[in-house]
């Protein structure tokens, strides 16, 4: 028995400490000196051992082991790749409807300019000229989205 449990013990038995918690740790304590009395380690071995197999707990080689854990490091060491692959494509994702929004914003505009300078082309060549250009450049971009 350790020292910590011979001087609880005591102090329970002598009234100085009287605690549920003491009285259990002292009754543990007892039957766990009952078992091991009159048992020889083999037999404590053997009763460790049923208990182990009726439980149905597996006994796995060092060897069984290692090749788990290089499996699961392998398994692992895909999905962070996949994980990080993810994250890049949700960034390219959110670009791209950064992108769409500021074309969509950008059509928006032109409208609106054609609308403001409608029928005053002859006097504002320039602007239309480049409503036209970017109307033809990006045209695409929304058709083919």
């Amino acid at each position: 028995m350790s020292e910590f449990l011979k001087k609880l013990k005591n102090a329970v038995e002598s009234g100085e400490f009287n605690s549920e918690a003491a009285k259990k740790i002292t009754e543990i304590n007892e039957l766990a000196e009952k078992m091991i009395s009159g048992s020889s380690i083999q037999d404590l071995e053997s009763s460790i051992s049923k208990r182990i197999e009726d439980s149905g707990i597996k006994k796995i080689e060092e060897k069984d082991v290692k090749i788990t854990n290089s499996e699961y490091e392998e398994k692992m060491l895909k999905l962070k790749t996949i994980d990080t692959e993810n994250l890049h494509i949700k960034d390219l994702i959110e670009m791209e409807d950064l992108i769409r929004l500021s074309i969509d914003d950008m059509f928006s505009h032109l409208k609106l300019l054609e609308t403001t300078y409608d029928g005053k082309e002859d006097q504002h060549v320039n602007l239309f000229n480049k409503i036209n250009y970017l109307r033809s450049k990006y045209s695409i971009v929304i058709i083919n989205h």
